[in-house]
């Protein structure tokens, strides 16, 4: 489907998740408490990556969403607008 029409908007709810042992746990729970939003699902993805304390060029479905040129990868490549509340 992602081959087939592009999203309009990528909205991910960080706002906190557990990291271990899910979906149902007990785990590890972290807080970014951030939700991202961007016309690009796999700059969204890249960026919630990071979250995890994960590179996004490790990512697999990252890397080859990138490579079949669903979106842009590369953090440093994108304007990203913090908004704080």
């Amino acid at each position: 489907m992602n081959l087939v029409r592009k999203p309009d908007l990528c909205i991910a709810d960080a706002t906190e998740f557990i990291t271990t042992n899910g979906p149902f746990g007990p785990g590890e729970i972290i807080k970014p408490r951030q939700v991202i939003a961007g016309v690009d699902r796999i700059t969204v993805d890249a960026y919630c990556s990071t979250l995890l304390d994960l590179n996004p060029t490790d990512v697999i479905m990252l890397r080859q969403g990138n490579q079949s040129g669903l979106g842009e990868i590369d953090l440093k490549k994108v304007k990203i607008d913090k908004v704080t509340l």
